[in-house]
């Protein structure tokens, strides 16, 4: 975006020198009003961009928070129902935090390259099995 950014206001100044000079080598006064006028408005217009795209980001930021928190509860309610079942549920609670683990280390980094990896699968199999 700066790049592209970049190249359009250097063609437009190129072309702003070459087109608004008189003979006299000094800038035509009805083309430097229209001129500050424009400048003024790519650069409202490029601020909007920006603040749009930040909104955009940060409201992404907050759907991701929510969809973890709301993970973090579930596994909460997995481990507070496990322990009401007392020693049968051992196995059962090993798994989950097996489950966890997984998550931790193998989907969060896989996320990054836009992917889920194939371990947490397993494990959430694993822990659907030891669960029924």
């Amino acid at each position: 975006m700066v790049l592209a950014t970049a190249v359009g206001l250097a063609a437009y100044l190129l072309t702003w020198r070459l087109h608004t000079r008189s003979a006299s080598g000094e800038v035509k006064p009805e083309v430097a009003d229209a001129t500050s006028n424009f400048i003024r408005v790519v650069g409202w217009l490029f601020c909007l961009l920006l603040t749009l795209t930040f909104t955009d980001v940060v409201s992404e930021l907050r759907v991701t928070e929510t969809a973890i928190e709301t993970e973090a509860v579930a596994i909460l309610d997995i481990h507070h129902d496990l322990r009401r079942f007392g020693t049968e549920a051992v196995a059962a609670h090993e798994v989950l935090t097996d489950y966890n683990r997984t998550v931790i280390d193998h989907d969060w980094p896989a996320l990054v390259e836009g992917r889920l990896s194939e371990e947490s699968g397993v494990a959430l199999r694993r822990l659907e099995d030891a669960l029924l």
